[in-house]
């Protein structure tokens, strides 16, 4: 009986994501595809992991696939205050998803399944469905934030139930609410404020970075001009 290696399945997924989305940029060290469109970014990642078939008693190939969008405007402004390198920050996302949430289940293969290329090109067609749903629902910034923040932040128990929060996403949030014009903006500000400091009392490496130049960060997004920003992408192959 043939077992597939993970470093084989990983490949025969890269190839066939590769064909699929010929007009992105492949990034094998990253195991990403990417794409720069008018005013933001496309990625889709990939990996493969270990797994288990308990019905069969041996290991399975997990496949995970992981779509991100990124609005420069939210991002680029930010750029003066980052401590990553440019290259790392050059493949900026505002929000993401994967196929396992998208679809409701995990998604894996056997190490002995015969039919590796029929198996691939269902997963496939199910990530490019998935990925054109995600697309379709964040390419509006609107969209997006109420997808990054589906719930009104009124407390900071509310901030606390966010699935994840740090410094990061904090001037994300905010700077997608400053451009949109939310009339909470200094809520959600001082309740993420109150969160970090939270954050910095028990010993927070991020927060403790950024913290110091918060008040400076916030006053300098609100000098930005986002006059020309783009809030809506087009990805004419999506």
């Amino acid at each position: 009986m043939n077992y597939i290696k993970k470093s084989e399945l990983k490949n025969l997924l890269k190839d066939k994501l590769e064909y699929k989305y010929s007009d992105f940029n492949l990034i094998s060290s990253k195991n990403r595809l990417y794409k720069e469109i008018k005013g933001g970014l496309l990625m889709i990642d990939y990996r493969i992991n270990d797994a288990y078939n308990f019905e069969k008693d041996e290991i399975a190939w997990r496949i995970e696939v992981s779509f991100f969008i990124g609005f420069e405007a939210v991002h680029k402004w930010f750029e003066p205050f980052e401590h990553r390198s440019k290259k790392d920050y050059k493949y900026y996302w505002t929000y993401g998803s994967n196929l396992d949430n998208i679809l409701g289940h995990k998604t894996q293969m056997d190490v002995d399944e015969p039919n590796v290329n029929d198996f691939l090109r269902d997963v496939i067609e199910k990530v490019d469905d998935s990925f054109n749903g995600f697309y379709a629902e964040n390419k509006d910034l609107n969209n997006l934030y109420k997808n990054k923040v589906p719930f009104t932040l009124n407390s900071i128990d509310d901030v606390k139930s966010m699935k994840t929060f740090n410094v990061r996403t904090a001037i994300e949030i905010l700077t997608i609410a400053w451009l949109l014009r939310d009339t909470n903006f200094n809520k959600i500000l001082h309740l993420f404020k109150y969160r970090i400091e939270e954050l910095i009392n028990v010993g927070d490496p991020m927060s403790k970075h950024y913290y110091p130049k918060f008040n400076e960060i916030i006053e300098a997004l609100k000098k930005t001009n986002f006059s020309d920003s783009i809030l809506s992408l087009q990805n004419n192959a999506a």
